[in-house]
């Protein structure tokens, strides 16, 4: 009757094997990694204008989209409606 479950239970335990934690090796939390990447500094000027760029395209992608939104509800409502009227 519990013989497959036996069968289970078996055959995890001989094919356990050891794993690593990510608490095991708690000394590496929060260490940086090297990425290989070329790492370069950049002034205080140059990042302010950077990110006022990033603040602006985010905000024009941001208006598009609650544009398209708006008509898409709109028209959705309309269409709605128009149908409720012929019903």
């Amino acid at each position: 009757m519990f013989g497959s479950a036996a069968h289970m239970i078996a055959s995890l335990r001989s094919n356990k094997r050891e794993r690593e934690t990510i608490f095991e090796n708690k000394s590496s939390i929060g260490k940086a990694r090297n990425t290989g990447l070329p790492m370069q500094e950049i002034d205080p000027a140059e990042l302010k204008a950077f990110q006022e760029k990033v603040k602006r395209e985010k905000r024009h992608s941001d208006i598009r989209v609650a544009i398209i939104l708006g008509i898409f509800f709109t028209l959705s409502l309309l269409f709605f409606l128009k149908i409720k009227q012929v019903i």
